[in-house]
């Protein structure tokens, strides 16, 4: 994806090397491994075709009267109820019937589906639910699908649970989740535990998920990684029409999918299609620290003029030690962008042996004010530095740059490294 300051950056580029000797000096960049492109769009969508379980009439009708029980929204005593419920959970593909209970009008209905997923054990439903909890209004529905992603291994969810705790219509229900689950994960609470000894346990593990992508919770089932890898390459391959929706889809499902993205990631980024190594590269810092294996495969993207400034930040939040040299080289390009992205980005690899020199450009008035931004914000990142938070402070009273980006990088320092 091709984005306006990145046509601008193009653009001067090439103004700078039209001007010949009166043009800036260019840095000499390090030596990039070979930048390998390929057509990837069919080998997704053929990946994608997988996606889908083909279940015969009979095997469907049976399953979903078995759903409808299960879901009360059909009559049934005791003893039948429970046998329905039992054979819809035993059965492979469960999900297929439930996952569309999840868009049901009834909130009842959608927190029921979400609770059965959960107790199915069919992990390969975490990304129906992922995908459910992006557009889920209902803050109690949110909890269910929240409490049903981590007992089927996937911890994305547990921050609903946190934030729950804050909002006095779910803070009951989400604190009774959070006693349950944490107790089940073998977490050592008090008797009875406070609201802050539950939201400190439950960051921790989602910092833990943030970290590494594998939930906290054993003894979940694994699923079919064929299928998981035919679901995600499906988002993926659904970029391609570049409407908006599909591709906020496959950012929100893959981002939240932990380890289980990064076969899927790895082939997009090799792509020639432009747009679908920008979108990997946008889903990259969501998975933080998780995606580090795929730093060789981001660093040569440091020559695809594209997706050079993706791939900065990218390789930051991964925590890619070794795309250090290329990005202080980085520090004196000609592009202004390629300049303020490296500086974000070694604020967040968190090389602090280039402070002083980010401390230079921040205050040097004659530098754009977006790369001074973001020498404030890698100082930030660095280390306790009160000039550097004073000057993101001061741009936000005098309003002189741009507030939605200020906004992102105040919660990104506030979420920490």
């Amino acid at each position: 994806m091709v984005t306006p300051r990145i046509v601008c950056a193009l653009a001067t580029a090439l103004a700078l090397s039209a001007c010949g000797k009166d043009a800036p000096q260019q840095a000499l960049m390090p030596a990039l491994p070979p930048l390998q492109l390929q057509p990837r769009i069919e080998q997704l969508k053929q990946l994608g075709a997988g996606a889908d379980l083909a279940l015969d009439a009979a095997t469907k009708k049976e399953l979903q009267e078995y759903a409808d029980i299960a879901l009360q929204l059909v009559e049934a005593d005791e003893r039948t109820a429970a046998r329905a419920e039992r054979s819809l959970l035993e059965h492979a593909s469960v999900d297929a019937i439930l996952a569309p209970m999840l868009k049901h009008e009834n909130p009842a209905v959608r927190s029921r589906a979400a609770w059965l997923l959960g107790k199915s054990g069919q992990s390969i439903a975490q990304f129906a639910l992922v995908l459910r909890l992006k557009d889920e209004q209902d803050g109690n529905v949110a909890l269910w699908i929240a409490e049903a992603l981590h007992r089927l291994g996937n911890d994305a969810g547990l921050v609903w649970i946190d934030g729950g705790m804050n909002v006095e219509v779910t803070a009951q229900q989400a604190g009774s989740m959070a006693i349950e689950l944490l107790r089940e994960d073998g977490a050592q609470l008090s008797e009875q535990p406070t609201w802050d000894e539950l939201q400190r346990a439950l960051r921790e593990r989602t910092q833990q998920w943030r970290r590494t992508g594998k939930s906290c919770r054993d003894g979940t089932q694994p699923f079919d990684e064929a299928r998981a890898r035919a679901i995600l390459a499906r988002h993926l391959s659904i970029t391609e029409s570049f409407l908006l929706r599909p591709i906020d889809e496959a950012k929100y499902v893959i981002s939240r999918s932990g380890v289980h993205g990064l076969s899927t990631l790895q082939i997009a980024l090799s792509a020639s299609e432009p747009y679908l190594r920008s979108v990997a590269l946008q889903i990259l810092p969501e998975l933080g620290r998780a995606a580090l294996p795929l730093c060789p495969h981001v660093l040569p993207l440091l020559g695809d003029p594209l997706t050079q400034f993706y791939a900065m930040r990218a390789l930051g939040e991964l925590g890619c030690s070794e795309a250090a040299p290329h990005l202080i080289a980085r520090l004196d390009a000609r592009e202004t962008e390629a300049r303020a992205s490296a500086a974000g980005a070694l604020g967040l690899l968190g090389d602090a042996t280039i402070a002083q020199r980010l401390s230079q450009r921040m205050v040097d008035p004659a530098q754009p004010l977006d790369v001074r931004v973001q020498c404030a914000f890698a100082l930030c990142m660095l280390r306790d530095d009160k000039d550097a938070a004073a000057f993101l402070t001061e741009r936000e009273q005098k309003g002189d740059y741009h507030r939605d980006e200020l906004a992102i990088l105040q919660a990104r320092l506030r979420a920490g490294r």
